[in-house]
């Protein structure tokens, strides 16, 4: 074998004519959605810049489909893939090539595990999400600008959220380009008018302090995330995360309810407030179930109340998570 033999292609490359390829794999590593994405973007660049017409899109793409897999693929299935758009025959690709569950796995790291770490940048974990929605454009699963804008809100660590809460101007703002420009800005110490605001001593304090939940008389640090993903989330619902993590909401034996005031139901379960009631009327839920984006009402639930062992807030993760995996009425 020669040293040129021994190089190894990147998965996805371009021709010297720019034409993308899908190139063989030594260890036949699997496509990824990575892979696909940039494949898209290459194809998309490539029919512009050539101007090629609708019709020869796939033809002409089949040129640079090295893997022997993909090129065996549209070989037997030539005369259907030949009349598809792009966008399809991308989605034909992503069908064929990547996990069945690929974009609900994406989209539940994105809603179910993605609290900003205490010690992570704001731009790095908002790069992160919006990097990952990336990879789902063109599919049910994309969330748009306003959905994500809403997760970025309600996720970021405590000392931000109390960043936030004294910035009107941030609070209200709509663009998630801006909001993150914005969120970057106050993080580095800055107010939206770009004057110097560093944190006291007392702040910094405060703000460690509330990454510790009391155990007994003692203090624990907490984690980001008390409901990681199930490899088996398909057949039952996920455990709830709480709205922010740094006030855990639930009534296990290693957290308490940060607001005594609030009565328990007769099951144990704490009653809703009135702003928790407001915020699941605005996001279409059920005081009942305690889901959002169900578009049924609490004397038609077919899920019933949430055991209280498991209770532990409610957030809009939740919502569009629990909904879709809600048992049947029986």
């Amino acid at each position: 074998m020669t040293a040129e033999d021994s190089i190894i292609e990147p998965r996805i490359g371009v021709s010297r004519t720019l034409l993308p390829l899908i190139n063989s794999c030594n260890n036949y590593k699997p496509l990824t959605p990575g892979d696909l994405n940039l494949y898209e973007f290459l194809a998309s660049n490539y029919m512009e810049t050539h101007d090629v017409a609708q019709s020869k899109i796939v033809s002409t793409l089949a040129s640079g489909l090295r893997d022997p897999l993909v090129y065996q693929w549209y070989y037997d299935d030539r005369q259907h893939l030949r009349t598809l758009s792009l966008p399809r025959f991308i989605a034909a690709l992503r069908a064929k090539f990547l996990p069945r569950y690929w974009a609900d796995d994406i989209e539940q790291s994105i809603l179910l595990t993605s609290l900003q770490g205490w010690d992570e940048p704001v731009v790095q974990w908002t790069s992160k999400l919006r990097a990952q929605n990336v990879l789902l454009k063109g599919t049910k699963n994309h969330l748009s600008d306003t959905k994500l804008l809403v997760h970025l809100k309600t996720h970021l660590n405590k000392a931000l959220v109390d960043m936030c809460s004294k910035d009107e101007t941030l609070q209200m703002e709509n663009d998630l380009d801006a909001w993150c420009e914005a969120i970057r800005a106050l993080e580095d110490g800055k107010t939206m008018a770009g004057q110097k605001r560093p944190l006291g001593d007392s702040e910094e304090s405060s703000s460690k302090r509330a990454r510790l939940s009391i155990v007994g008389d003692h203090y624990v640090p907490q984690r980001d995330s008390i409901s990681p993903a199930s490899p088996h989330r398909r057949s039952h619902s996920p455990a709830l995360v709480p709205k922010y993590p740094h006030f855990p909401l639930g009534r296990g034996d290693h957290y308490s309810r940060p607001f005594s005031s609030t009565p328990y139901r007769s099951d144990g379960l704490f009653k809703l407030t009135e702003s928790e009631r407001k915020w699941i009327c605005a996001h279409d839920g059920c005081f009942k179930c305690r889901r959002i984006g169900v578009y049924h009402t609490s004397s038609a639930c077919p899920n019933g109340h949430p055991k209280a062992s498991r209770y532990q807030g409610i957030t809009l993760a939740d919502g569009f998570t629990l909904a879709r995996g809600a048992p049947a009425k029986r």
